[in-house]
């Protein structure tokens, strides 16, 4: 998985999809209402809401790492919903 293919996924094709990192259920649910998409990511017990893509990806939210260093880096694998 590249980090294109993860935006056009996300953004394009209205993709949610979730992944397992250090032990824990992890994904990304994206809503859109009247054009506003919001990307609510978990992680474990933790949530978080972004209405930006990019801030999204670059947040060190998984355990102190970004899900751009986590694709990257290939430590996950993603299922698509």
């Amino acid at each position: 998985m590249t980090m294109e293919k993860l935006r056009l996924a996300v953004l394009d094709d209205a993709n949610d999809f979730h992944f397992d990192y250090n032990g824990e259920s992890c994904g990304l649910e994206l809503t859109a209402i009247d054009g506003v998409m919001t990307f609510e990511v978990w992680y474990g017990e933790f949530t978080k809401q972004y209405d930006d893509f990019d801030e999204m990806v670059d947040d060190k939210f998984f355990g102190n790492m970004s899900l751009r260093e986590l694709v990257e880096q290939n430590l996950i694998e993603i299922d698509f919903a």
